[in-house]
This record gives C-alpha cells, sequence and structure tokens, in this order.
C-alpha cells in the first residue's frame, strides 16, 4: 500500500466521524437495553457486541479526551476499561461521593477532558443490571448532554417544601445544624433553575457522563458557592439534598 493510499483511508475515517451522529447509535442501542431489560435478558447478545465494538472503536480513537472520575482506584475493573485512558481520583466526600465529583469539576475547571465519566465506586459496575455498559457511558456524545441511568422519582410532600426521605437517608443525618428545607436549599443553591412542582428524578447509583461543554453553560463560582454551602455542613440534610438532585445543577 502507498502513501496516497493510505492518505486516502486515512480522509475516508474522518469523513466517516465527520458524517455519522454517534448519538443516533447510542439513542438505537438504549432502546435495545430497554426492552432487553423488561424481558429481564441481561446477558450479552450478538447485537450488544455489533454496538458496543463500534463504540470501543470510537473511544480508543478519542481516549486522550476521556477521563473516568472515582473515589477508589478500579483495580477490579481494569480489564474492562480502555488501555491508559485517563483516571484521575478524589479523597474525601464530605458525606456523599456527589460532593467529590463537585470538588473535581471546581479544581480541574480549566483543565476538564472533553467527555467526562463520574463513576460510583461503591456500585459493581459488572453485574449491576441498573449500570449501562462502560463504552456507553465513555463514548463522546454529540448532542447528548449527560447520560444517566435509572432513573427514580421522589416525590415532594403535600406543601411543596420539603422531599420524602426515606429511614435509610434520615439515618445518614449526623449532622442537625440545617434547618432550612428542601424548597429553600434549591433557592439558596440552585438559583436560578426553577423548582420542580411535584417530584424530582433520582439516580441511585450516583454514576453518569457529561461532556465538559455542558459543565461551562454554567460559571464556576456558580459550582464554587454550591460547594462552600455543603461543606459548611457535613453530614447534614443539605447533602442529602443534594445527592438526590445533583443533575440538576448542570441545568
Amino acid at each position: 500500500m502507498d502513501n496516497k493510499e493510505l492518505k486516502d483511508i486515512i480522509n475516508k475515517l474522518k469523513l466517516f466521524n465527520q458524517i455519522v451522529n454517534i448519538d443516533t447509535y447510542i439513542n438505537d442501542y438504549l432502546y435495545i437495553l430497554s426492552l432487553k431489560y423488561k424481558k429481564n435478558e441481561y446477558k450479552s447478545l450478538e447485537i450488544d457486541n455489533y454496538y458496543l465494538s463500534l463504540f470501543d472503536r470510537i473511544i480508543k480513537d478519542k481516549k486522550d479526551n476521556i477521563c473516568i472520575i472515582t473515589q477508589r482506584y478500579l483495580t477490579n475493573y481494569n480489564y474492562l476499561i480502555v488501555p491508559n485512558i485517563n483516571l484521575d481520583y478524589f479523597i474525601d466526600t464530605y458525606g456523599s461521593i456527589t460532593i467529590g465529583y463537585l470538588y473535581y469539576i471546581i479544581y480541574y475547571w480549566d483543565n476538564l477532558k472533553s467527555n467526562l465519566f463520574f463513576l460510583n465506586h461503591q456500585i459493581d459496575i459488572v453485574n449491576n443490571h441498573c449500570i449501562f455498559p462502560l463504552s456507553l457511558y465513555l463514548i463522546p456524545k454529540s448532542k447528548i448532554e449527560i447520560l444517566i441511568n435509572n432513573h427514580q422519582k421522589i416525590n415532594l410532600n403535600y406543601d411543596k417544601n420539603e422531599l420524602l426521605l426515606d429511614k435509610n437517608d434520615k439515618q445518614r443525618i449526623k449532622n442537625k445544624i440545617s434547618s432550612i428545607n428542601f424548597k429553600e436549599w434549591w433557592i439558596e443553591n440552585l438559583l436560578d433553575i426553577p423548582y420542580p412542582d411535584f417530584y424530582i428524578e433520582y439516580c441511585p447509583e450516583l454514576t453518569f457522563s457529561i461532556s465538559n461543554k455542558i459543565i461551562h453553560k454554567k460559571n464556576k463560582d456558580y459550582y464554587t458557592h454550591i460547594f462552600r454551602n455543603l461543606t459548611k455542613k457535613p453530614f447534614s440534610k443539605d447533602i442529602i439534598y443534594f445527592e438526590k438532585c445533583f443533575q440538576y445543577i448542570f441545568m
């Protein structure tokens, strides 16, 4: 193969990347996963391999612009991850891993990779059927702003000023210094984001991917404001509030 033929192949590959809307493939595969889950079908099928192999090829090509952020070293999952992909870690979470995510965004503000995968290290990403395949989180998206699995609704109480927390949430509240309700917390921290009418959507696994463009739609001071408010009250009700609606801060 001469240099001209090689250049032609490279140019065709570049053209493919420009023409193909990868979000279409992602949405198609998400639909396939939803059908599988409805049938309690969790084993890998040939169609899974088709999509995931496509995603993996793109990830390998784009790996310099992708980063996995988590709290601990992913020893058990190294074989699942693209070789030499960026991995970053944080330690202190002030009572919730989502505050560790927030700290990372602020600390690396000017150097955030294009696609960020925030991974809850406490979740078994191999055997948890609520977790998407890693490739879905890692692959850079075009117009999909944030990819979160397993949405669940949490209702607001009758006067709409408070979240209905379960027993486990209440047991995690060690610091009783916070006297504000959920609506007051929302207005104080999320500022111009409209307060919900009846419920919020929550991701129990606290695992998601997002582009730096979406994060940067808000300024750094906005995230710093939330972080400072939360770290003043570690292990308080405020931390639970934030954990339940962390994805809303990007809206």
